[in-house]
């Protein structure tokens, strides 16, 4: 087999019920799972029971997020399969950065939470969106930025 990497998803990747039959199926997955849920209660339920709504907020996404990207590369790993590399995007590099050991899982979780609460915190002071432009030419853009 060729060589291996692991890449980790950054937020807007989740969704409802995610994890949970990994965590049924996975020793390693489970033992990432219970780490984060020991560390913030309740990351088990949103992962697994959250809708849509309570997982696209930051402050919910960021933790979740998380912990299914570990869980995800640990599952693997039990499996067998060796990455010889990691990166991520975005929240994801925070995963890959754990997964290959240069910060602890549970030193990671714990900053991936706080950026979570951090970033929710921006967003409620600073409402603000995104929006995808396809085949718009630049005065179209210019005056949907305008106003």
């Amino acid at each position: 087999m060729g060589k291996i990497a692991f890449l980790f998803a950054g937020q807007g990747a989740q969704y409802p019920g995610m994890g949970k039959e990994l965590y049924e199926a996975s020793g390693a997955a489970r033992a990432v799972f219970d780490l984060c849920e020991s560390i913030r209660p309740g990351t088990l339920s949103q992962c697994f029971g959250g809708s849509r709504e309570e997982l696209a907020l930051t402050i919910n996404t960021q933790p979740c997020l998380f912990a299914m990207d570990l869980a995800c590369a640990s599952a693997a790993r039990e499996a067998g399969i060796a990455a010889e590399g990691a990166a991520g995007f975005s929240l994801g590099e925070v995963a890959a950065a754990a997964f290959c050991g240069a910060l602890s899982y549970e030193d990671a979780f714990r900053l991936v939470v706080r950026r979570g609460e951090l970033m929710h915190a921006c967003a409620q002071e600073n409402p603000g969106g995104m929006a995808a432009v396809l085949r718009l030419g630049d005065g179209e853009v210019e005056a949907l930025c305008a106003s």
